[in-house]
């Protein structure tokens, strides 16, 4: 007895449904201010009827008065179920007056969306009680609750967002662009852009990996911006052993070795790679930088980034890389699949308010070419990761296709797409024993 007593009552407000219906009876034309209003906002269900009914005669080019819809009821032998003629007849009688509709039909949406949520409610409890996945359970019902929602932050007047453009053009200071560590792609591509998924491509070996993780670390250690690389992978180790190659300035394969050797060996690092091997744990230990080597899905990444927002102030992911990003359940064929992540992924950025720099894998197209490097539709099932990517960046070496080649060392990014760049390609220095690209004159900051 007490579980029913304690169920929730259900919103509703049968006075501001019958307002709206009958306002429509007394002034048609009301029909069309009211569009917000469907059948799903009335809780009673002859109310529904009748609204479907209102919209069959709109629809038809017909009228809305007692005569019509009475007889559209009949038609569809549905007079009994809204209570007969008495309780037709009874809303033009109880209306307050056709200038109050818009507020009565405001109280209706109110509780039509409270019922929604509660709905929602509902269902990701029952999913959770049958053990489904918390983490996809929750960014599931997240979308749940901000579909149909009131406009948010992110929808502003024009006059809002028109002061803020005016104010960045006259003074700068805009932080929506994360620069990369490599001057000469921001000055040609423009670097990473807030709300916007950049797609780092390149044939195997060629270091899509290591580029993509080295503009990561440059935006939480030199710049302090936290951020997330979920390294799907490699393990947090392997990817930690890099980072201090790379920031140490030692030999990749040495820091391998070493950890390799038997434990309490002596260590074959000099100690100016101690040096500088403290340094660089230095500063990567102080940097607000997340590693998670989780195999996710994109409901997951999606639930794991708006936590970091939240909670950490993330501006900021990498994902690498694209193609082991897990599926999502009830998804078939691997277009799909893709096409589902992609899209997954350029939602996350906007609402997140993140940039994405994510890797992918290329298919087997360029070896058919001549010109091996990276073009449009070299994504392996890529097709809808090329269509929401603002930037497109290619990554190619070309010692790895010409041992004759004079370019040994160094590493050509193309803008295969760029948006807001000039797309002209632009070279920089590859130091494979560091796991590093470095720009061609100078070292930048990675010798610290």
């Amino acid at each position: 007895m007490n579980a029913v007593h304690n169920q929730p009552s259900i919103p509703h407000d049968i006075g501001a449904e019958r307002a709206v219906i009958g306002a429509v009876f007394l002034n048609p034309n009301v029909y069309h201010r009211l569009d917000s209003i469907t059948a799903s906002s009335f809780y009673r269900e002859p109310h529904r009827l009748l609204w479907q009914v209102f919209a069959h005669l709109i629809k038809s080019g017909s009228t809305i008065d007692m005569v019509t819809v009475s007889g559209e009821l009949e038609r569809r032998k549905k007079m009994d179920a809204i209570g007969g003629y008495s309780y037709l007849a009874g809303f033009s009688a109880s209306c307050p007056g056709v200038v109050d509709a818009p507020h009565y039909a405001d109280v209706m949406l109110r509780h039509e969306r409270a019922r929604e949520l509660m709905t929602a409610c509902h269902e990701a409890l029952a999913r959770l009680t049958n053990g489904d996945d918390p983490d996809e359970v929750a960014a599931e019902h997240q979308a749940r609750v901000v579909e149909g929602a009131p406009p948010p932050d992110s929808c502003s007047w024009e006059s809002e967002t028109i002061d803020l453009v005016m104010e960045r053009i006259r003074h700068g200071g805009s932080d929506d662009v994360l620069p990369c560590h490599l001057p000469d792609i921001n000055a040609e591509f423009g670097g990473a852009f807030v709300g916007e998924v950049t797609v780092i491509i390149a044939p195997p070996r060629t270091g899509k990996s290591v580029f993509g993780a080295q503009w990561a670390e440059h935006l939480s250690v030199d710049r302090g911006i936290p951020g997330c690389e979920f390294t799907l992978e490699m393990t947090r180790e392997q990817e930690t052993s890099r980072r201090l190659s790379r920031w140490g300035s030692i030999d990749y394969g040495k820091i391998q070795a070493v950890q390799r050797r038997p434990k309490g060996s002596p260590s074959t690092l000099t100690a100016q790679e101690w040096e500088r091997l403290i340094k660089a744990h230095e500063k990567l230990a102080e940097a607000p930088l997340r590693t998670d080597e989780s195999l996710l899905s994109i409901e997951k990444i999606w639930s794991r980034t708006k936590a970091g927002v939240a909670r950490e102030g993330w501006r900021w992911i990498f994902v690498d890389h694209f193609h082991l990003v897990r599926p999502s359940p009830g998804l078939t064929g691997e277009n799909e699949i893709r096409g589902h992540i992609a899209r997954g992924l350029k939602a996350l950025a906007k609402d997140c308010g993140v940039a994405v720099l994510v890797s992918a894998h290329m298919n087997k197209e360029n070896i058919r070419r001549t010109d091996k490097r990276p073009s449009m539709g070299d994504i392996r099932h890529g097709g809808e990761l090329e269509g929401i990517a603002a930037t497109i960046l290619g990554v190619y070496r070309d010692e790895l296709f010409n041992q004759d080649t004079s370019l040994r060392g160094v590493a050509e990014f193309s803008g295969v797409k760029a948006r807001f760049g000039a797309g002209r390609s632009v070279r920089a220095k590859w130091e494979g024993r560091f796991q590093r690209f470095v720009p061609i004159i100078g070292g930048g900051s990675w010798d610290g």
